[in-house]
């Protein structure tokens, strides 16, 4: 699982109990940052790639472009590694920018509307934000670590 600092929360112990699951955050990286992120992870050539990231770009770029980016991104993974499986996580909403938290929900529509492999967060509202309103409290981190969990079980066979 790689992408921004939503994920330094998310403890990787208790993803998997064999302990194969890897959390790679890169605090404030935006979508076209993971194609250097991430080519380190690649030289491993995992099974299953996990990308949350989108965040810092909803500030100042629109869903389209954002959508874009994460498909190039998905598909230059897939180039390198076409045996691996990727998977989009939809960005968490954000309450400390209102261009940015519209972004991410048109974000989320476009990736719903596509017939792709994504991890849903809808699950994790403003409850689950500490007070910048941006990134993930306690609770937060849990909610987000269970539907990484859940999507493993989902796509285990698959």
């Amino acid at each position: 699982i790689a992408g921004d600092s939503m994920l330094w929360g998310v403890d990787e112990k208790r993803l998997s109990k064999k302990n194969i699951v890897k959390v790679r955050p890169f605090s404030g990286a935006r979508v076209t940052d993971m194609n250097d992120y991430l080519k380190p992870l690649l030289k491993k050539h995992p099974s299953k790639i996990i990308l949350h990231v989108g965040t810092n770009d909803a500030a100042d770029r629109s869903s389209r472009a954002i959508l874009d980016d994460l498909l190039k991104l998905k598909h230059n993974i897939k180039s390198a590694l076409p045996q691996s499986k990727v998977i989009i996580s939809c960005p968490i909403n954000r309450n400390d920018n209102g261009k940015a938290s519209l972004t991410i929900r048109r974000l989320n529509h476009h990736l719903g509307d596509l017939e792709i492999n994504c991890v849903t967060n809808d699950n994790i509202e403003s409850d689950c934000l500490i007070e910048d309103g941006l990134h993930l409290n306690t609770k937060g981190h849990g909610k987000l670590a269970m539907n990484f969990i859940r999507n493993f079980k989902s796509t285990k066979n698959n």
